[in-house]
Order: C-alpha cells, then sequence, then structure tokens
C-alpha cells in the first residue's frame, strides 16, 4: 500500500533528532571555530588567511639549524691547518669581535689542555701571531688589536691544542671581517717563498712589491739605467734571513719592540 503521510510521526522524528550534529558550525562561530564577531587580531589574522588564501600552511622554525651549520662551519675555518711557507694563495681564519661590540670586562678562560704560550704570563707568549691571543689588554699584541679593530675570541670549549707562531706569519694581514670571522693572508710586501727559502737567490724573486728584495733589485736597475754592467748572479741573504740565521729577534711592521725580559 502506498506510503501515508502521518503529521504526528514526522513530529516524533523531529524531536529525536533535533540535538543531531552533522558538522555545522555552532552558532555564532565559523566552521573553524572562531566567533563571527571576534574582535581579536588573531582570530581575524586565522579567519582571512583560511577563507581568502587557504589553508595556513605549517611553519617550519629552520633558524637553529641554520646557527648549528653556521657554528659547524666556523669551527672548520678556524681550525689549525700547517702553513706552506712557500705559497701565497693560502688563508687562515681568526674568531673575534669588532672592537665596538667587545665587552670591556671579558676574561678569557682558558683551559689544562690548551696551548701554554695562549697564556699571557707564558714566557713565549710575545711570539704568538697575535689573533690569538685573547687577552685584550694584552702589551705585546694590543697595538695590533686596536690598528684592525679587532679583538680576539674563543670559539668554543674544544682545546685548543696548536697555534700559530709570528715567525711563520712575518706580515700576514686581515684581507676581510664578517660574522665574527677574521681573514688572513700573507701580506704581498713580504712573499712567503722570500722570507723563508733560505737559499733563495734575489734574482729569482717576481714579486714586485716585496720589500725584502727591494734593495737588490733598485741597485741592479740603477747600474742598468747608468750603463755599468749588472751585477753578477749570485747568491745574496736579504735583511731577514740573515737575522734568522744569527737568531736575532724579528719584529715585522706594526709590530711594537718586544721587551728583553
Amino acid at each position: 500500500p502506498e506510503h501515508q503521510h502521518d503529521p504526528l510521526e514526522e513530529q516524533r522524528l523531529l524531536s529525536l533528532t533535533s540535538n543531531w550534529n552533522f558538522g555545522e558550525p555552532e552558532s555564532g562561530f565559523d566552521s573553524d571555530g572562531i566567533p563571527y564577531d571576534s574582535d581579536s587580531p588573531a582570530d581575524i589574522a586565522n579567519w582571512n588567511a583560511r577563507h581568502y588564501n587557504g589553508p595556513i600552511p605549517g611553519i617550519s622554525d629552520t633558524s637553529s639549524e641554520e646557527e648549528t651549520d653556521k657554528e659547524e662551519e666556523a669551527r672548520q675555518l678556524i681550525r689549525y691547518q700547517e702553513i706552506d711557507m712557500s705559497s701565497d694563495n693560502q688563508q687562515r681564519h681568526f674568531y673575534g669581535v669588532p672592537a665596538n661590540q667587545r665587552d670591556r670586562d671579558y676574561t678569557p678562560k682558558l683551559h689544562t689542555e690548551d696551548h701554554p704560550t695562549l697564556r699571557s704570563d707564558h714566557r713565549n707568549h710575545q711570539t704568538l701571531f697575535w689573533p690569538q691571543c685573547f687577552f685584550d689588554k694584552c702589551k705585546e699584541h694590543l697595538r695590533d688589536k686596536h690598528e684592525y679593530q679587532f679583538y680576539p675570541r674563543r670559539h668554543n670549549e674544544h682545546p685548543i691544542r696548536n697555534v700559530y707562531m709570528i715567525s711563520t706569519m712575518i706580515g700576514w694581514t686581515m684581507i676581510t671581517f664578517d660574522n665574527n670571522l677574521a681573514t688572513f693572508s700573507p701580506s704581498p710586501q713580504y712573499p712567503m717563498r722570500c722570507q723563508h727559502d733560505d737559499t733563495m737567490k734575489w734574482e729569482e724573486c717576481r714579486k714586485d712589491e716585496c720589500l725584502l728584495h727591494a734593495t737588490q733589485k733598485s741597485k741592479a736597475l740603477r747600474l742598468l739605467q747608468e750603463g755599468s754592467s749588472p751585477p753578477k748572479l749570485r747568491f745574496q741573504e736579504n735583511r731577514l734571513t740573515k737575522a734568522r740565521r744569527e737568531g736575532k729577534h724579528i719584529t715585522y711592521p706594526g709590530q711594537p719592540e718586544q721587551s728583553k725580559n
């Protein structure tokens, strides 16, 4: 038989399902649970983002990972590497702060495993290449720090077992300073081979800016201009080689005279 409409049955079903929830938003809220009349800037921003730009994407915080990568990169750059005594194409990196950012009350912390010359009271501290001196007021290295406006700092807590000495880095100069890393390279005026090859003849020097062989070169040029016979090709010590052979203390330009004590 054909179904008969029963008003009483319809009313009973409506009363049974009146409190059922089929996913409709609660009265006064949108589908995201944000009140329609909310004045909260966060609610407004979220509502606009969802309804005009689609779902809000998840944000992954990678800042800490980037900082870790930079710290590891810096650690690799400042690690000790042997100096090539014959090459001018090399760089070394040192960690520190610019003069206008340094803490004037800074006190360096040294470890028992560190190289002993890092201590300002060590008898050989003055022979340390100055970008590894962490004592801001050290009289032996203060002039260089002030000149370059760079104050060395310890980068991490790993022991510093190897250090650079002045004798192997005479004339090295800072070429860049960025993100607390100072980059040093041999100066054109003091080529590495000209300094450290004791058997090198001045005629072999092809560095026009070299100060170590400037005297011999200028003398040869003068004799040539005067029409005199050119000097015989023979070995002649430059001043640095002679001083090293005689065991004299060596200073490079800009380095203050060291005390004999």
